[in-house]
């Protein structure tokens, strides 16, 4: 769909599982991020977007 946006936000620091292929399981789970956090990522890519424009 052309007119579709996609965005990957963080929703946690680590990861619980331990997959062998995957460099952010070998950290191990640190914790869930706090909803504003989050939020702050999207806001953060807003802002970004806004100073280039919808491209």
């Amino acid at each position: 769909e052309k007119d579709r946006r996609t965005l990957c936000v963080s929703s946690q620091v680590g990861c619980a599982l331990d997959c062998t292929f995957c460099s952010t399981a070998q950290q191990g789970f640190n914790r869930n991020l706090s909803v504003s956090e989050i939020i702050g990522q999207v806001w953060r890519v807003a802002q970004i977007i806004g100073s280039y424009g919808d491209t």
